[in-house]
């Protein structure tokens, strides 16, 4: 019930439909940077859905349901124990804070920024919010034990604390504490997790399988890791992967940002997908549109916002640099565009908000290109001066 509390707490301060919708969107995506997005979908999507009937305002049901699970996905790229691949990455090429943290977190605002602006409108504004109540905490002196737990496996994860010893103290308090949890422990998801690292590598001796892989991620990590997430979803696509590149960077920001798509691509949108389907009233076929327009928006985001980050040398390794910066301003003008209306901030795509809109777009972006140009031109020049003196030394 820790969660339940603080978002009882939240929302009993007199919120507003807008600041609503905004805190039940960004309550995944903050919870799951630390209990992973499959844990912040089963906890807050039922709430949400409660809070909705009670509201007598399901017709939100979707699109909140969908944005709620592009935060627990988005958000769980920014620890290494937010989701499955994240974890798994960080161990297999043995990082370290240092060399994770600088790599996601950048996205990870963007998400924020973009999940932000996109609830603003999805409650109606004059809708009116029954008041609510915050429960108690029922189990305060466990919740404090098994919050010890945690931050002792967190300092497990960042290789402070030996694994063996952990898991060993961890078990034990489980069984002395709550023995029931033992028994519920999910041994099929254990074996599946197993049964991807046999299959995985497996595929991987194959030199078909072989020779086919390691021609897509020498033209590009980023979108081999985005597509094969895609298909095989990004857990199996991060173990899979892994063995055929060192370039880290790419390979974990493509299954992170490759969790965006279809329905499989992350298997924590299946969660939601399935709660919904069991709600009265259900339109699987809306869902699924609202699900697919939202997540192809945010992938083309992020894919534009990672590519603009220079986290890989160029998306189109083999298009001229000119077209690739006319094709990042065509495609960002897009979905900048898109989103003026998909968010609200726009009634409708008249001739003089379009205009108005594209006027104010290539203002910021030459700007923001003017910016960065004055910055690394001085960068350049620093670096010159140094080499000077280095040379002269």
């Amino acid at each position: 019930g820790a969660f339940q509390w603080l978002a009882g707490h939240l929302l009993s301060r007199g919120t507003g439909p807008r600041a609503l919708a905004v805190i039940l969107v960004l309550l995944p995506f903050f919870c799951s940077m630390a209990v992973t997005n499959d844990v912040a979908l089963i906890t807050f999507a039922p709430f949400a859905l409660l809070l909705l009937d009670q509201m007598d305002c399901r017709a939100a049901a979707v699109p909140l349901l969908v944005l709620q699970t592009i935060a627990a996905n988005l958000g769980s790229m920014a620890t290494p124990v937010g989701n499955p691949q994240n974890l798994y990455l960080y161990g297999a090429y043995g990082l370290s804070a240092g060399d994770f943290f600088p790599v996601v977190l950048p996205l990870a605002g963007i998400s924020l920024a973009c999940l932000t602006a996109a609830a603003l409108p999805v409650l109606p504004r004059d809708l009116q919010i029954p008041p609510v109540h915050p429960q108690p905490l029922r189990q305060p002196g466990k919740l404090a034990l098994y919050g010890a737990l945690f931050l002792l496996c967190l300092l497990t994860v960042f290789r402070i604390l030996p694994y063996g010893l952990l898991t060993v103290l961890v078990l034990g308090t489980l069984a002395a504490v709550e023995p029931a949890l033992l028994r519920k422990l999910d041994v099929s998801l254990l074996c599946t997790f197993i049964c991807f690292f046999v299959v995985s590598g497996n595929l991987g001796r194959l030199p078909a399988v072989h020779g086919f892989l390691q021609s897509l991620l020498e033209r590009s990590t980023l979108l081999t890791g985005v597509l094969t997430s895609q298909i095989i979803s990004n857990v199996p696509a991060a173990v899979l992967l892994s063995g055929f590149t060192d370039n880290w960077r790419e390979l974990l920001l493509g299954v992170d940002i490759g969790g965006l798509g279809t329905p499989v691509a992350s298997l924590a949108s299946l969660i939601t997908l399935k709660l919904y389907l069991r709600s009265p009233g259900a339109r699987p076929a809306r869902y699924l549109a609202v699900f697919t327009a939202w997540n192809a928006a945010l992938l083309a985001v992020l894919l534009s916002g990672a590519h603009f980050c220079c986290y890989e040398e160029g998306i189109l390794p083999r298009v001229p640099a000119r077209v690739k910066r006319v094709l990042h301003l065509v495609v960002t003008y897009l979905v900048v565009l898109a989103e003026l209306f998909l968010f609200g901030w726009a009634p409708r795509p008249t001739f003089g908000i379009v205009l108005a809109a594209t006027g104010i777009f290539l203002a910021a972006y030459a700007a923001l290109w003017l910016a960065f140009y004055v910055y690394y031109r001085a960068q350049k020049e620093l670096l010159n001066e140094r080499l000077e003196r280095y040379k002269n030394a």
